[in-house]
């Protein structure tokens, strides 16, 4: 499981140019770490996360090792494990020239379900991608987060595409201190990778 330890010292790093909707966070974007599978680990962690920032923003580029075709990605905060997490959802999906449209609300969850990656049974070399709003995770509030995700299949005629917004609650008002990334015991495939930005 890779943890990157203490965060505060980490190198400077902008979004600039790269086409990331902001989704009004204002501010400079400083890189905090980055998490890299190996292929053997079930979580994503970043641990020690700093207080110094306004705002988080993950960069997710994930495909779990799952049987099905799309596998959920799940999120938690500060390791708890609990029934505090709700969510919900606007998802459309398409196979060949079938495509389907749904939502969803989830309360009392132990974790944010926040994306649908493919999986090693999808196109090769295919990697979900994601961008995740954490706002004011510093605050005395209950902490919200807003997720963008999807994936294209070179071969959409037989296998799935996805795209999708999350919105999730963490039911707490500490500090956000560590982000876990699980696909529900799943390992993820070498080559997953998480970045973690803090914004001014």
């Amino acid at each position: 499981m890779p943890i990157i330890g203490s965060l505060a010292g980490a190198s400077s790093r902008g979004l600039g140019g790269l086409g990331f909707p902001l989704s009004g966070l204002v501010g400079d974007f400083v890189l905090l770490g980055t998490a890299v599978s190996t292929g053997s680990e079930t979580n994503m962690t970043f641990n020690n996360i700093t207080s110094n920032y306004k705002n988080l923003f993950l960069v997710t580029s994930l495909r779990p090792a799952s049987n099905s075709d799309g596998a959920s990605v799940t999120m938690r905060f500060n390791n708890d494990t609990a029934s505090n997490y709700t969510w919900t959802n606007l998802a459309a999906y398409r196979i060949g020239t079938s495509s389907s449209r749904d939502s969803s609300i989830a309360t009392s969850q132990s974790y944010i379900y926040y994306e649908v990656a493919p999986t090693e049974t999808s196109t090769t070399n295919a990697f979900g991608s994601c961008i995740i709003d954490i706002v004011n995770y510093t605050g005395n509030t209950f902490k919200h987060a807003i997720a963008y995700s999807g994936y294209m299949p070179s071969n959409p005629g037989s296998r799935y595409s996805y795209q999708q917004i999350r919105a999730g609650n963490w039911r707490n008002t500490n500090p956000i201190t560590r982000i876990d990334l699980n696909s529900f015991g799943s390992t993820f495939i070498s080559g997953s990778k998480a970045s973690l930005y803090g914004v001014k």
